[in-house]
């Protein structure tokens, strides 16, 4: 996924300041991509000189002025290109450090790589109770946005990122399992 489309996927559904951008990224998108707050400010600096989104200053007194983000025209144009490519094949090519940490792991002990196993399960099921977070919390954006066809697929991509996670626990149940066995059995 590119950052900034997801950033242009989000201004779809109105203008946003960079700071609701943050918080909107962070409590949706998370599970495809984590971001820091630095490198939305520095993507959407880069759109608008692509002019793919516009800006507007919204003066405030006795606090920092706003500064709102409104997708373009050559924006809607981009997001549209990006949304109709085929993406499938990037994501089946896996570039995945935890699958090569894995195929060495013959270094270690059984008890060792177990450890290491029961860590990746542990963070999967955090994992999963922050997708059900973000299954509330699109609640305030459903208020927002208002468009039923939008916001199924909002539900999808949770979905997804939670069945991602389910099968890595999954997995690692299979994995212990495996590892644990003695010779023979």
């Amino acid at each position: 996924m590119s950052l900034k489309h997801g950033l242009l996927g989000l201004l779809k559904y109105g203008d946003m300041t960079g700071y609701d951008l943050d918080k909107a990224f962070k409590s949706s998108l998370r599970p495809a991509w984590n971001v820091q707050t630095s490198q939305i400010y520095r993507e959407l600096g880069t759109m608008e000189e692509k002019e793919w989104l516009s800006s507007r200053i919204e003066i405030q007194e006795g606090k920092p002025n706003r500064k709102y983000y409104h997708i373009t025209q050559e924006g809607e144009k981009e997001l549209k290109l990006w949304l109709l490519e085929d993406h499938v094949k990037e994501e089946l090519y896996l570039r995945h450090p935890f699958f090569l940490q894995l195929f060495f792991a013959g270094e270690n002990t059984d008890e060792e790589n177990v450890k290491m196993i029961q860590i990746l399960k542990e963070r999967c099921h955090s994992e999963i109770t922050n997708i059900e977070t973000m299954y509330r919390d699109a609640e305030e954006y459903r208020n927002i946005v208002k468009d039923e066809n939008r916001t199924k697929y909002w539900q999808l991509a949770n979905m997804l990122g939670k069945s991602y996670y389910q099968n890595f626990i999954n997995w690692a149940d299979e994995a212990i399992e495996f590892l644990n066995k003695k010779e023979g059995e």
